[in-house]
């Protein structure tokens, strides 16, 4: 079992990482269309369809898996602190187990529609023509992901009451989104 909580959290650093490249190559893809096409009358090529099919997919969805593994998801606690400790670890449950049926769903209606926009060769056309079924599969990996970090959480969580995730130094104490008040 340690073997795959430490395969979740390298996959989970590793999606933060990519969408913090990916992030910064959108940012000098971007300055260098505006600097192109203001300078040289000459914008980059594609930017337009890059940033919406490649950069913003994995900006906005690969962080996901990470933003739960460190439990930072947003939360609306307005009735949960007038909870007994056992409502709210029911509570916690159901969320988590709700979080895990949206995300598998999103994984599997996803992955189907990358399946086929990877069948068929899917590009845009736009100025230019630019193949995009590779972009598909950003997400049901982020979601998969996603899902995983939540299976693991809900396991742990019911068998030792803790978040196996946040075993280790890096995500104990003030990290912990419980070790805030």
């Amino acid at each position: 079992m340690s073997w795959l909580l430490q395969g979740v959290k390298k996959l989970t650093g590793s999606t933060e990482y990519i969408a913090a490249a990916v992030l910064l190559l959108m940012m000098l893809h971007v300055v260098a269309d505006v600097a192109g096409r203001n300078l040289l009358n000459y914008p980059a090529p594609a930017t337009t369809e890059m940033v919406a099919y490649y950069y913003m997919i994995a900006v906005v969805f690969l962080p996901l898996p990470f933003v739960e593994l460190r439990d930072r998801s947003i939360a609306v606690d307005l009735f949960y602190n007038w909870f007994s400790p056992t409502a709210r670890k029911l509570a916690k449950a159901f969320g988590t187990l709700a979080s895990i049926l949206f995300f598998g769903g999103l994984t599997f209606k996803s992955w189907k529609d990358a399946w086929a926009a990877f069948e068929k060769g899917e590009m845009v056309d736009g100025l230019y023509v630019v193949e995009i079924w590779q972009a598909r599969f950003g997400l049901p990996i982020a979601f998969a992901l996603t899902a995983a970090v939540l299976c693991i959480r809900l396991v742990g969580e019911f068998t030792t009451g803790k978040n196996p995730l946040h075993q280790d130094a890096e995500f104990s104490g003030e990290d912990s989104a419980e070790g805030t008040t």
